[in-house]
């Protein structure tokens, strides 16, 4: 038997199941010269028939783990010659652990086989992707005005609305809430309210004015009468 052989057997072959049970077979014979092993003694080793013992020989030659030499004329034996093909890979550490991946430190005069690990370069870390803030509700501002901007807005949108008295009516609503009436966008809700409102003068017909502008026009009626007397 060749340890050699039947260590690079268990640990590099790429045969599985029943095929690789007929090669570790096969490295049990493994000497100097080749293996001799008989057909029904491989079939007896992985528990299988002779012809899938066959087959299973059939494969590894496929794989190129074993070479037969079939019925060598040479050797006055009647059964194949064999030899076992599997060698450790050059990743291979070449220890009985047969571990890939890592590199053999044993230095001369050294009995110690123990396997350091070769050290691999750390790959760049990629930049955080930085989260973007959320923005949180807060109460009405106390210093919210109505900008030009959103005089202008009003203007087009909601041209029945008294845009000043209804930002005061807003603002005093508001502020009035308690704590938990916060917004995430006070002059969208500034538009919101003043749609409302549009809507309710739209449904009453024509929009009612404001007590100074009654006021000035009941002024101005008293002093037309004046002027006909």
């Amino acid at each position: 038997m060749s340890i050699e052989a039947m260590s690079a057997v268990l640990h590099h072959s790429q045969a599985g199941g029943s095929t690789k049970l007929v090669l570790i077979g096969i490295a049990n014979h493994q000497g100097d010269a080749g293996a001799w092993p008989a057909i029904s003694t491989l079939a007896r080793y992985a528990n299988v028939s002779e012809r899938q013992a066959q087959r299973a020989i059939r494969q590894l030659e496929e794989l190129g783990e074993i070479k037969v030499d079939y019925q060598a004329p040479e050797m006055l034996k009647r059964t194949n010659r064999y030899w076992v093909t599997v060698r450790c890979p050059k990743e291979c550490d070449g220890t009985t652990q047969h571990r890939v991946g890592v590199t053999s430190m044993t230095r001369k005069g050294d009995t110690d086989d123990t396997p350091r690990v070769t050290p691999m370069t750390p790959e760049p870390l990629s930049e955080p992707t930085e989260k973007p803030m959320l923005q949180k509700p807060t109460r009405i501002p106390e210093t919210f005005v109505i900008t030009d901007d959103m005089r202008h807005w009003a203007k087009e949108t909601v041209p029945d609305v008294q845009i000043d008295f209804e930002t005061e009516s807003f603002i005093d609503y508001w502020s009035a809430k308690p704590n938990h009436a916060t917004k995430l966008d006070w002059v969208k809700t500034w538009q919101v309210w003043m749609r409302e409102n549009q809507k309710r003068q739209t449904r009453r017909g024509v929009p009612k004015s404001s007590r100074s502008e009654r006021n000035l026009e009941l002024l101005k009626k008293i002093a037309a009468e004046e002027g006909k007397q």
